[in-house]
């Protein structure tokens, strides 16, 4: 679904699902209000841990119902963003089905960038907390078509 989150956020939805993926409450609630306002999702999901987020992904991959976009922060304890990755892939495929990825993170090392923007399902890297700007490249994003990989 196209949208306008641009100017004002009373129009359409930018798209039905995201997952936002973050152990962080304060960047969730952050996120999560900046993605209201602009009426970017007409489902988000909120997830504190990337191990139940990685269970709901591929459960809903499974019934035809994956979201159009995953905000995943690199940093988080017992599985990070990394290995969300490597376990999503591993039961999706590189594309995850065509789900975008954007990664996030507060403290993200030119390294860690490199090996984000690598992946096929990476389609951008933020630095967090997101604000207005980067709201609108995920717009952006999310209007744009998927990769030749994605289909």
């Amino acid at each position: 679904m196209k949208s306008d989150a641009r100017k004002g956020g009373d129009t359409k939805l930018a798209i039905s699902n995201v997952m936002l993926i973050d152990d962080c409450e304060v960047d969730r609630m952050q996120c999560a209000r900046l993605l209201g306002k602009a009426r970017f999702a007409m489902r988000l999901f909120r997830y504190p841990a990337a191990k139940q987020a990685l269970t709901d992904l591929v459960d809903r991959a499974s019934h035809n119902d994956s979201p159009d976009m995953v905000l995943l922060d690199l940093n988080m304890p017992s599985m990070d963003g990394f290995e969300f990755l490597d376990a999503a892939s591993q039961s999706l495929g590189d594309s995850l089905g065509g789900t975008k990825v954007v990664m996030m993170s507060d403290a993200m090392i030119e390294a860690d960038r490199r090996r984000a923007e690598s992946h096929p399902a990476v389609r951008m890297v933020l630095h967090k907390p997101l604000d207005r700007s980067d709201l609108d490249r995920i717009t952006d994003l999310a209007d744009s078509a998927p990769r030749k990989a994605d289909l």
